[in-house]
């Protein structure tokens, strides 16, 4: 009995057949897949994401053409989740000010910010502003 996968000859199944002639049934893949995928046991390339065809050379899906497209997708992350909720507290927020500003005509981030000045005691730094002198007076000849 021989094991499986010994050298020299493919042996499957205690039958062992020489690689010559195993590898006539299978076809070859093309250019070695342009360097973009791998062959698969069938004979195809499977591409990597972002190429496709016989042999990956013009852009596709991935996969090969004996499965599914390649995904590398990895759906919703935490990340997405959060930017999400960011950009809808941000909206939410807007039109709350908004509400307040044309319905109550009170301007929120105005009395947001007294308040916050108020509390934390903050003064705005004051330059004083000296007026131009007046031009020099030029006589007149007469």
């Amino acid at each position: 009995m021989v094991l499986d996968g010994s050298n020299l000859q493919i042996c499957v199944s205690a039958k062992c057949k020489p690689l010559t002639e195993v590898s006539k049934t299978v076809s070859k893949c093309n250019d070695h897949c342009h360097y973009r995928g791998v062959c698969n046991n069938v004979g195809n390339c499977h591409c990597k994401n972002g190429f496709g065809g016989v042999a990956c050379e013009i852009p596709g899906f991935g996969g090969s053409v004996n499965s599914n497209p390649s995904n590398t997708s990895r759906g919703i992350t935490p990340s997405t989740v959060l930017l999400i909720l960011l950009a809808i507290s941000t909206i939410v927020l807007i039109v709350v000010c908004f509400f307040y500003w044309f319905k109550k005509k009170r301007n929120l981030p105005k009395e947001f910010w007294e308040y916050m000045r108020k509390t934390l005691n903050l003064h705005g730094v004051l330059v004083p502003v000296r007026k131009a002198p007046p031009p020099p007076r030029r006589h007149m000849k007469r």
